[in-house]
């Protein structure tokens, strides 16, 4: 063996500094105060370790907003809030600035878009029931405008579309569409939806989802054989009981067997409600 010097193996060059997968959810925001896209998240990936600075500018460049001061991260993925309400309603950019150790420098930005014209929406009830009942047939979806603009109401499920209960141009202030689960082809089916408001402006669309439910059956309930009083509920519900004659409520979390503050041989009848205003037939001990 004689004598060497030099480097085994082969060197791997450190990655050079990017910024990449930089997005904003949502990216228009609705600094209201109402709970719904008051902020926005903003998330992003460093190839390398570097410095980070955030700012949102206007569209001639000015800064206005500083997100983030210059902060170290590390190679990998990262999220900030961003917070606008400092922010008049306009078009904007975000601006990520990332300085490397070596010097070297990224930059990347993407569009956000501040409005107030979108807020304080509610679906209610959470759970209606378009069967022609008298109960809970339909739903009503309230927003508020803060300057005229062209509405458009989509009912979705699992993001496919369903209906559109309303389409067109209304006055600021407080608004509301009631619809009574009608569609174009068929009834509706049981399950849970998303009301998306969507309200055209010159900035651009802002939107809000409102999630509800709909449930047009009646729950069963049947008494259990055994030593004690217990019934099978077939889902959620209120238990409207009258045992030995004297009234009382039991509420039910989740389908299944319930006992039931009764003695056997006492006399039971039960009626159960579901949170959509849906009563089962009564059913009762026998005398």
């Amino acid at each position: 063996m004689r004598a060497a010097t030099g480097t085994l193996g082969t060197s791997v060059a450190a990655p050079a500094l990017a910024i990449t997968e930089l997005a904003a959810d949502p990216e228009t925001v609705s600094p209201n105060a109402d709970g719904q896209a008051d902020t926005a998240t903003l998330t992003y990936e460093l190839t390398a370790p570097a410095t980070v600075a955030i700012t949102v500018h206007d569209l001639v460049g000015s800064p206005l907003l500083e997100v983030q001061r210059p902060t170290r991260r590390a190679a990998g993925q990262h999220a900030v809030q961003l917070a606008p309400d400092a922010l008049p309603d306009g078009s904007y950019t975000v601006n990520l600035v990332a300085l490397a150790d070596d010097g070297a420098q990224a930059e990347a930005t993407i569009p956000l878009t501040v409005t107030r014209t979108l807020g304080f929406g509610v679906a209610t009830p959470t759970v209606f029931s378009p069967n022609g009942d008298g109960r809970a047939d339909r739903l009503a979806i309230r927003f508020r405008l803060a300057v005229p603009a062209d509405v458009k109401v989509r009912v979705l499920r699992d993001g496919k579309w369903v209906a559109t209960p309303f389409s067109g141009t209304l006055p600021a202030g407080p608004r509301g569409v009631v619809w009574d689960g009608s569609k174009r082809l068929g009834r509706l089916l049981d399950g849970s939806y998303t009301a998306v408001v969507e309200a055209i402006e010159p900035l651009g669309t802002s939107s809000m989802s409102l999630p509800f439910a709909s449930d047009t059956h009646a729950p069963l309930v049947r008494f259990v054989p055994g030593p004690k009083v217990r019934v099978r509920v077939s889902e959620p519900a209120t238990l409207v009981l009258r045992i030995g004659g004297r009234p009382s409520r039991l509420s039910v979390a989740s389908a299944g067997i319930v006992a039931l503050p009764a003695d056997p041989g006492q006399r039971v009848r039960i009626v159960a409600w579901d949170a959509a205003g849906n009563a089962s037939a009564p059913v009762q001990t026998p005398k």
